[in-house]
């Protein structure tokens, strides 16, 4: 279970450390040391990414910046190995670990580096939450659709930190500025309510600010909001194991109002009807 605090032996807690859920390419893994015990590791592993929040005790990292203590509500973000941790009371921490790959435009944690997420960042009580209730979710109970999704929600949740986290001063005009835009856009893209303005709420940029760097790459904000919905509704259709959606459904789950929206869109990012583009996939050509 996610809460169990350590392997009772002879009446005492002892270290634990144990992957509780998988969804797909995620993993939720759940840590706990008592004081006094064996240092904690966090690796991530090779190629991945691990969002580390402290639930209870004293975790100390060193970071850029000289040693770091987060207490009980921090969080941070780490590479394929954590450095040396000390550790104060006893210690019990919520991972998430995901493939760097996933982070298509988004810069990550590489080795021993360590990445502050700081308490009051709006991002990280409801990521946390959510993580937390998949990991006590009960995997034989899950259909592969939810996995699908819980999968996809967790690698954009935490894709959403780590650019909120680097967007926590105002970002500097230029090539970055567009590569977070996109991130923030593909992390969000399911989100009906994802708007150029609230992108560049999201990065602290103005609107035009926001709106020159997509012109400096000759596109606007608007057309990467939907080339975002296109990709990822045109993945749905053609993945077999979604044949229970309706075309609706999918332009739903994509952040379109419906089927014809979704169609619209399809066409003027050159695709064929959502019908069309699912029989074709199944017929090979």
């Amino acid at each position: 279970m996610l809460r169990e605090e350590g392997t009772v032996l002879a009446g005492r807690r002892v270290a634990r450390s144990a992957t509780v859920a998988v969804f797909g390419t995620a993993r939720i893994r759940h840590s706990f040391v008592p004081e006094g015990e064996a240092p904690l590791r966090l690796d991530a592993g090779p190629e991945a990414v691990g969002l580390h929040a402290v639930r209870t005790g004293a975790v100390i990292a060193e970071t850029a910046v000289g040693p770091r203590r987060f207490l009980a509500g921090d969080a941070f973000a780490a590479g394929d190995r954590t450095p040396p941790l000390a550790l104060r009371g006893d210690v019990e921490v919520l991972s998430l670990l995901v493939p760097r790959d996933a982070f298509v435009g988004v810069e990550t944690p590489r080795g021993g580096e360590v990445r502050v997420i700081t308490k009051d960042n709006p991002l990280l009580a409801p990521t946390m939450d959510f993580i937390g209730r998949a990991g006590r979710a009960q995997s034989d109970e899950i259909s592969g659709f939810t996995a699908y999704y819980f999968e996809r929600l967790l690698q954009e949740m935490m894709i959403g930190l780590l650019v909120s986290a680097s967007a926590s001063t105002p970002v500097p005009q230029g090539p970055g500025t567009f590569l977070q835009a996109v991130a923030a856009i593909t992390a969000q893209r399911a989100d009906p309510a994802l708007s150029p303005r609230s992108v560049a709420r999201h990065l602290n940029l103005s609107l035009r600010q926001l709106q020159r760097a997509f012109q400096a790459r000759s596109t606007t904000v608007e057309r990467e909001i939907r080339r975002a919905r296109v990709q990822h509704a045109v993945a749905l259709l053609r993945d077999r194991s979604y044949d229970s959606l309706s075309v609706e459904q999918i332009g739903q789950y994509s952040g379109f109002a419906g089927g014809s929206s979704l169609a619209r869109a399809m066409a003027a990012e050159g695709f064929e009807s959502p019908a069309r583009v699912r029989r074709t996939s199944r017929s090979g050509h």
